[in-house]
């Protein structure tokens, strides 16, 4: 059944709120360190998203042109956060990604949603910021029983890591340990090739 526009805004909401989540977490982390100008330095670079529900931080008189506004401080936020980490020490980048990978599996999709390459697919969708709202930015390419693969048909991330000085592989590489902490206890396995090959598949 097709989505109300309603409900295609709230969806691309919680995706905009998962990814702050990441990225405040990094700031913590940050923080943790002892870099206690590291959440600043993202708020001056990037802006800053408000706190609250949908229906506090979406005007409802143009809910498109908000979405798209915290759409994109979404990602720049994310990309300065772990670029700012990394410029700091490469050492960071393990922990971030593993970090990025039990974020994704502390979401706790459930085995019984999952039962096809195709569920799978739409689990990542759901829940992996990507385009601005309503924006078509997959096209599947090849589907088997156990397989399914997609292009990108826009690139939606680049910008952001090109403004936070980072390489965009780096993003794609966290995006494919957050869809993997999402999908693990279903059993698929989510690959990314050279930032343009997207693949889930069946482990054997």
């Amino acid at each position: 059944m097709q989505m109300s526009n309603e409900e295609v805004y709230y969806e691309h909401f919680q995706r905009i709120k998962i990814l702050d989540f990441m990225t405040t977490m990094l700031g913590n982390y940050a923080l943790s360190k002892g870099y206690d100008t590291f959440v600043d330095y993202i708020d001056m670079n990037c802006g800053a998203i408000p706190e609250g529900n949908y229906n506090q931080v979406i005007d409802s008189s143009a809910p498109q042109e908000f979405l798209s506004l915290y759409t994109g401080i979404a990602h720049k936020r994310f990309a300065f956060a772990v670029n700012g980490l990394l410029k700091i020490s490469s050492d960071y980048f393990a922990p971030i990604k593993d970090f990025c990978f039990r974020t994704g599996k502390d979401l706790k999709i459930g085995a019984e949603q999952i039962t096809s390459p195709r569920d799978a697919f739409s689990i990542l969708c759901t829940f992996i910021l990507d385009g601005m709202v309503g924006e078509e930015t997959k096209e599947i390419t090849a589907e088997t029983e156990n397989r399914v693969e997609w292009k990108k048909l826009v690139e939606t991330h680049g910008d952001a890591w090109e403004k936070a000085g980072g390489k965009l592989e780096i993003y794609y590489e966290l995006q494919e340990a957050f869809g993997n902490g999402l999908i693990n206890v279903a059993g698929y396995e989510y690959k990314i090739q050279n930032t343009e090959i997207f693949s889930l598949e069946k482990k054997s």
